[in-house]
């Protein structure tokens, strides 16, 4: 996901290449999105999201995700509520400073994940197959 500043330079080559009349799709600055979610305002008629999604660019992911709702669906006895609070809870908790050291869990948790993968090359590589297969589609 590019930063405003990338963006910028996007569209200033996009402009030259193509014009300022050329349509692209809508740009979306995450963290505002993000607030809006958080926020989740009620629309014109009153309504408010429930839907929770999430992009994640690898199927591998997308399929062990679904797996792991799965299971914990089975274990809350199909309550979807009971879920969301099962794992808001299991993510405070793991957020909990440790006696002052300033380390939580999350960054525990991370770090042994970033120590046998680089994530960012991951999710690079992702978005490239994620692109390729759409335009195969297309």
């Amino acid at each position: 996901m590019p930063t405003i500043a990338q963006l910028e330079e996007w569209v200033k080559e996009k402009k030259r290449k193509f014009g300022a009349n050329a349509h692209c799709s809508q740009p979306v600055v995450s963290e505002e999105a993000r607030a809006r979610a958080i926020e989740n305002k009620p629309d014109e008629a009153g309504r408010r999201r429930t839907r929770i999604g999430l992009e994640t660019y690898s199927p591998e992911a997308y399929s062990a995700w679904n797996q792991t709702l799965e299971y914990l669906m089975e274990r809350c006895g199909y309550n979807p509520l009971l879920v969301v609070d099962l794992l808001l809870i299991l993510v405070q908790e793991a957020r909990k400073h440790t006696e002052g050291e300033g380390v939580d869990g999350l960054d525990i948790a991370k770090a042994g994940l970033f120590s046998v993968c680089d994530y960012e090359e991951k999710l690079r590589a992702a978005k490239a197959e994620y692109r390729a297969r759409r335009r195969k589609s297309s």
